[in-house]
């Protein structure tokens, strides 16, 4: 009796760090399979022309309908209006959205320089996401853009030197995961 105590302890201390490991690596395995979908990271990406810094996808505070806010940097040189800002989730269309940037706080975005944060948001008021789903979609920004700045190409004012207008449309998808506002 004494031989087979001793024996299964020796196994034990032997291979109980193998039988450890294993169970962490099937119970690490196992975890990352049932984990949820939801649980990927939130991305956007403009197509061109800007960088997408960040982008928030909520339910509203009334618990109707859903907002989604982005913020991005302008990567071009020269004098931007962005006029319109619109946000497409599947077949959901967003019923308002504008854009400002923090120097002026303007809406629309008005003047914009390079490297500066631009602030869009759009609701959607009949639209109400599933808390916690993750959900993909497309954006896109109107912008009216100095197309040619003849009077003094090397201004910083852009606006009253520009001498034409060229009207362009900047877009670009996220995935975001659908939040509870807060207030």
């Amino acid at each position: 009796m004494q031989f087979k105590a001793q024996s299964a302890i020796e196994f034990l201390s032997t291979y109980g760090f193998v039988f450890l490991i294993i169970g962490v690596a099937i119970s690490i395995l196992f975890s990352y399979i049932s984990l949820p979908t939801t649980i990927v990271p939130a991305q956007c990406v403009f197509y061109s022309g800007f960088k997408c810094l960040t982008s928030s996808y909520n339910i509203s505070s009334s618990g109707v309908g859903s907002n989604f806010t982005l913020i991005a940097s302008d990567s071009n040189i020269g004098y931007l209006n962005i006029t319109n800002f619109s946000v497409k989730i599947g077949n959901h269309v967003t019923n308002v959205g504008n854009c400002s940037n923090v120097s002026t706080f303007k809406t629309p975005a008005d003047n914009i320089s390079v490297g500066e944060k631009i602030y869009c948001h759009a609701t959607f008021k009949n639209y109400t996401p599933t808390y916690g789903t993750s959900y993909s979609g497309t954006f896109l920004l109107n912008i009216t853009e100095c197309n040619q700045n003849l009077n003094n190409p090397n201004t910083t004012n852009y606006k009253s030197n520009c001498v034409s207008y060229m009207s362009i449309t900047e877009g670009g998808s996220f995935r975001a995961q659908a939040t509870k506002h807060i207030t």
